[in-house]
């Protein structure tokens, strides 16, 4: 949401219009500014995106692609339903049926905690 935000922004100033203000010699020197950060910025977004796979944030650096809640109780120890992250295939299959019956998906963001992180 901040990245969004602030690229918002920077293109309000890159193509909006001032009708009030005319310092000119100001307006371009910020509306310069912007256009460096906005390309910077998607350079920066693209390379990161091509370079990481599966996806991460920048926060939080864990990499993963697939997130499901699960319930075993074989390999949990309970009944409830646990979170589960997968980086790659091989995890995937493992934690999605047929080996796993009680398999649901699930909104990353409702995970307080992750049961299993795999990457």
């Amino acid at each position: 949401h901040m990245g969004g935000g602030v690229a918002g922004l920077l293109l309000v100033l890159v193509f909006g219009r001032n009708l009030t203000i005319k310092t000119y010699d100001l307006e371009r020197q910020v509306i310069r500014v912007a256009k460096l950060l906005l390309f910077g910025f998607a350079t920066f977004c693209i390379c990161w995106a091509l370079i990481n796979w599966p996806p991460m944030d920048l926060i939080e650096q864990v990499p993963y692609c697939w997130a499901r809640e699960v319930s075993n109780q074989t390999i949990f120890g309970d009944g409830t339903f646990h979170c589960v992250r997968c980086g790659d295939a091989e995890c995937i299959a493992r934690w999605s049926p047929p080996l796993q019956n009680d398999s649901e998906p699930v909104n990353p963001r409702s995970c307080d905690s992750w049961a299993v992180s795999e990457t």
